[in-house]
């Protein structure tokens, strides 16, 4: 069955979850809790949980999946994609990679277990965790990227409370296997769940950036010229930046944040220089390897 993705909402982004159009479900004979396969158009794959659909979405034939799950599909949103039910294995045990840069005393593998517990997670993959403790642990506070080194059974599986997890020594930044890229370029890691509050704003920001770089030949079908750009302004902390974060991260867009002070330089042509050298690294950067549109 091919659905419409739609973004998750951001009380359930990040645990994995799928909410399925109810309509759907019962048509798929799916229950919650089971696990379906995610297939997008480029090839790429992903496990969900199955949540059941919001009341409101009754009938729409759309998923809803937070950005992570959208990233491994390779898929974005208003996209379809082909969903099926997946038979999924209990994890015996799982290792994981923490990043080069942090270190952590004491055995956290409890709570690594607790915070994946029902999530599906194949080898190589990267799931954002989070050390907050509480139930609102998962809605706010900053994400480490946690690195699944090692699966037992291999393949997907999922993480039990009988999961044994074990911390490699290796950073994950050593252990092969990773779904990016092997270019330089860093993608930011912030989704669409990841803004609050600037509904109505995001989807401004969506229609005159995303879609003509998603879609251009809409707009070549009806004879008009895409926006050239987008001036967001607003006080310190409103999330202008995040929110280009998240746009460039859904659409594979290169980012780089330019802070005017500075570039600005008392000394002249000073200024023009370091400007033709960021847009020049833009230049160099290589495209996303990947075969989809977005």
């Amino acid at each position: 069955m091919r659905l419409t993705v739609k973004p998750l909402k951001q009380k359930d982004a990040g645990r994995g979850l799928a909410a399925v159009d109810r309509a759907a479900m019962d048509e798929l004979e799916l229950d919650n809790g089971d696990y379906i396969l995610l297939k997008g158009k480029g090839g790429g794959r992903a496990v969900a949980r199955v949540w059941p659909g919001y009341p409101e979405d009754t009938g729409s034939g759309i998923v809803r999946i937070d950005g992570r799950l959208r990233q491994e599909a390779d898929v974005g949103i208003d996209d379809t994609i082909e969903i099926e039910k997946a038979d999924v294995e209990p994890a015996t045990s799982i290792t994981v990679a923490l990043p080069q840069n942090l270190r952590i005393r004491g055995n956290i593998g409890p709570h690594i277990r607790n915070k994946l517990s029902g999530q599906a997670i194949t080898q190589g993959q990267t799931v954002p965790f989070s050390l907050g403790l509480g139930p609102i642990s998962n809605v706010g506070g900053q994400k480490i990227p946690l690195k699944i080194a090692e699966t037992n059974p291999t393949g997907t599986v999922v993480v039990t409370d009988q999961t044994e997890i074990e911390v490699s020594e290796k950073p994950a930044e050593q252990i092969v296997g990773d779904q990016a890229t092997a270019d330089d370029r860093e993608t930011p890691s912030v989704t669409y769940e990841d803004i609050g509050g600037l509904d109505g704003e995001l989807e401004q920001v969506r229609e005159m950036i995303e879609l003509p770089m998603r879609h251009p030949e809409l707009f070549q079908q009806l004879g008009i010229e895409p926006p050239k750009g987008v001036l967001l302004h607003g006080p310190p902390g409103t999330g202008k930046t995040l929110m280009a974060r998240a746009v460039a991260n859904e659409i594979d867009a290169y980012f780089t944040t330019i802070s005017g002070p500075e570039i600005m330089s008392k000394f002249y042509g000073e200024s023009e220089e370091q400007l033709r050298e960021i847009f020049d690294e833009a230049r160099r950067t290589p495209p996303p390897s990947s075969s989809s549109t977005r």
